[in-house]
């Protein structure tokens, strides 16, 4: 069977790697498994300004991130992986 998953930014959150796992364990059981997701985007002027708020409110340093940052796909081999190269609705 053909499975593809179409994400947001594949980083490091808590469910892009659920569907890491579940890929992964598709993948292995014989399934044809593709991943889509879109690049990063950085923040604009209203995120950077909510970013500075909740840094100040909970006293956290967000791990800063870029286009090339990790993701939970980097180590999987057998699904593929498929970045568009620009971020749209």
């Amino acid at each position: 069977m053909r499975i593809t998953f179409i994400l947001p930014h594949a980083g490091l959150a808590g469910g892009i790697r659920i569907v890491a796992i579940y890929a992964d364990r598709l993948a292995r059981r014989g399934h044809d498994v593709t991943v889509i997701s879109t690049p990063w985007v950085p923040p604009g002027r209203k995120g950077k300004a909510w970013a500075a708020v909740r840094r100040w409110l909970h006293r956290f340093n967000p791990r800063k991130t870029g286009p090339l940052d990790p993701s939970h796909f980097h180590n999987i081999k057998n699904v593929r992986h498929i970045r568009i190269p620009a971020a749209r609705p």
